[in-house]
């Protein structure tokens, strides 16, 4: 790794780590709180809720899986339990470990590691309680879809691995240059879509009576434009395409094809 990433790795994580000790009181919470060994179990606890995630979602995918926690498969019970109260509690231990109570409202991190724990705690402990006794409130078991919000959490994994912060910086730096090129894009599609359109237009045929024809692919400028988005830029049955063309007697049409195929898939798309 080049000298410069180094440095800047070291001196992320060092200023994280000064920034918790300045505002982490010096007692028993504050010391465990600013440890980076703390930090780094919470870190695996967050990998394993993911893949648990993940690994739920695929289960229920394969088999049945009640939408009852407690009447589901003990696997996902115990996980789902262990993973409520560790991070109940790294939350517990990091609000007393304030110097200021109060500042804790207006840590990004801390609010929103809040909202992760109060939705998973109602998830896990007061649905099942709300749904067993038969309660009208058992309408709000649909807030279960919000689990998803919990990967999430995976994006404070950039505040220990200063690598993923640098990854983020650079896409957010190249926005604007693929944006210009995207404006490109679209320019070179819309003259492209009216030169198909004024060749292949549909007139006032309908869409049955040209569904086997160029037409059904070229017959208005949205057609010509999907059609060419698909067929000619991200290449999707584009052999199909140019069979269209070649039947239609249009030849020069298909060295037309052929030419936006150029421009908009292989240099837009790879430059």
């Amino acid at each position: 790794m080049r000298p410069e990433v180094l440095d800047l790795k070291h001196s992320a994580t060092s200023r994280y780590f000064r920034q918790d000790a300045k505002k982490y009181a010096d007692n028993v919470f504050g010391r465990l709180a600013s440890h980076r060994y703390f930090e780094g179990t919470t870190m695996v606890v967050i990998l394993l809720n993911a893949l648990c995630i993940g690994i739920e979602a695929d289960y229920s995918a394969r088999f049945y899986k009640p939408t009852k926690l407690y009447e589901g498969p003990a696997f996902f019970i115990v996980t789902e339990v262990f993973f409520a109260v560790f991070f109940t509690t790294e939350l517990v231990i990091r609000f007393f470990a304030f110097k200021q109570k109060r500042k804790c409202f207006v840590d990004a991190w801390f609010i929103f590691d809040l909202l992760l724990v109060v939705m998973m705690d109602v998830e896990t402990f007061v649905l099942p309680l709300i749904e067993s006794t038969g309660s009208p409130l058992a309408m709000l078991s649909t807030l279960r879809l919000l689990r998803l919000l919990r990967v999430s959490r995976m994006a404070k994994l950039m505040k220990t691995f200063p690598e993923l912060m640098l990854i983020v910086k650079g896409l957010a730096a190249a926005v604007r240059a693929v944006s210009w090129t995207l404006v490109v894009l679209v320019m070179i599609l819309f003259v492209w879509s009216i030169v198909f359109t004024s060749i292949y237009h549909q007139g006032f045929a309908t869409d049955e009576e040209v569904a086997e024809r160029i037409e059904s692919l070229f017959g208005n400028l949205s057609k010509s434009a999907f059609s060419l988005i698909i067929m000619g830029t991200l290449l999707d049955e584009v052999t199909y395409c140019c069979s269209m063309i070649r039947q239609s007697g249009e030849l020069v049409m298909l060295g037309v094809f052929i030419v936006f195929i150029v421009i908009s898939s292989f240099m837009m798309l790879n430059m």
